[in-house]
């Protein structure tokens, strides 16, 4: 099949004044950014400290406070292969904050805290995108969580600046410009294939979350919302077809970064 081919978008509000503008990249997917900014400015695993490692099934919330980046990266569960069917949600929203982190680190920023209010207004957003079928920020549906203001005050947020990025994209490893093929299955459901003709590649949880933060640092819009000064919180969603194998295009990932910050 030909590559997929992968939008890119910028998306900002302040003071009712809107810019948008799109990208074309040579990868599966398509990625928007959002920022908004306001004028008035469980389980602790034992096994973990002893041995370093927490397979899939284990992931604690306490993760986001117990591991650094690198410990993160480092566990079984961040290496462990994404299970299309039956994926690991939280351990795939923990896996893109941890990359974020990442990134952040790189440039010699503070890291971001974990926000559970940011992360359920992100894994509400990217469920909606999913079931109804639609990639923006503004969700034209539901009037009452129609912008990411909306959505992250509703869950009880109350930030003095909040952002927002979003991107989809494929959870396997495509060629270089996105191009598989695909086998039709004898009971009707689809098998992708590289263009050799061996099954495509599942990513692993961490190389996921790396490939987004990847795209998304690529886009000076997307970068500053990670890289913003101004947010210290952040929460992510991601939503996986819940079908994969029944469409003849691959399943996609969809995945939203919600940030926050306070004013000083």
């Amino acid at each position: 099949m030909p590559g997929l081919q992968m939008q890119i978008g910028h998306f900002s509000f302040r003071k009712k004044q809107y810019f948008a503008n799109y990208l074309p990249l040579p990868c599966g997917g398509r990625a928007i950014t959002i920022n908004f900014l306001s004028m008035k400015y469980v389980f602790l695993v034992a096994s973990l400290l002893l041995s370093g490692i927490v397979q899939a099934q284990s992931f604690s919330e306490l993760w986001y406070t117990e591991l650094s980046v690198d410990s993160f990266f480092n566990t079984e569960a961040a290496k462990a292969t994404i299970d299309v069917e039956n994926p690991n949600i939280a351990l795939l929203n923990a896996a893109i904050f941890f990359a974020t982190n990442e990134a952040r680190i790189k440039k010699k920023l503070e890291s971001f805290k974990y926000d559970a209010i940011l992360e359920k207004a992100a894994e509400f957003h990217s469920d909606e995108m999913r079931a109804k079928r639609f990639f923006n920020h503004i969700n034209k549906t539901d009037k009452e969580n129609r912008t990411p203001q909306q959505r992250i005050a509703n869950k009880g947020g109350e930030f003095d600046a909040t952002g927002e990025n979003i991107i989809e994209l494929p959870p396997y490893k495509t060629g270089p410009k996105g191009e598989y093929d695909v086998s039709k299955n004898t009971d009707g459901t689809f098998s992708f294939l590289a263009l050799n003709g061996k099954p495509l590649k599942v990513l692993s949880y961490g190389d996921f979350a790396r490939a987004a933060v990847k795209l998304w640092m690529q886009s000076p819009e997307h970068k500053a919302n990670i890289l913003n000064k101004n947010f210290s919180h952040l929460g992510c969603g991601v939503s996986i077809e819940e079908d994969p194998f029944k469409f003849k295009s691959l399943p996609m990932a969809l995945a939203t970064q919600n940030f926050g910050g306070y004013k000083e």
